[in-house]
């Protein structure tokens, strides 16, 4: 799968909807941004991909999941990742091996 190198360690950005975001070093250096919000209606996942050594913030453009694609290989690995995102706290510089959340 792929292994990600965390670069901002996962942070609650509004309690209010539980919005969590995660900011992730690709294997090619691309930066990810991952947030997931859940509130009674359910949860949404959203993505903001940049070039290496680009910054996302919380105000930064987020596409909901359902409106960017990724290469396959990538879904794939975000796919396990993502569910981990409401239980899990990933801290800053932890490198995440996608193939071990699958276990």
């Amino acid at each position: 799968m792929a292994i990600f190198k965390i670069k901002d360690g996962t942070r609650i950005v509004c309690p209010i909807l539980l919005t969590k975001q995660v900011i992730i070093e690709l294997e090619d250096g691309r930066i990810l941004g991952l947030r997931v919000k859940e509130d009674h209606n359910g949860t949404e996942f959203f993505y903001e991909l940049k070039p290496s050594e680009s910054r996302i913030s919380r105000k930064s453009d987020w596409e909901n999941e359902h409106d960017i694609e990724f290469e396959e290989e990538l879904q794939a690995a975000l796919d396990i990742f993502k569910d981990t995102m409401l239980f899990g706290e990933w801290e800053t510089g932890e490198e995440v091996d996608t193939n071990e959340l699958m276990n």
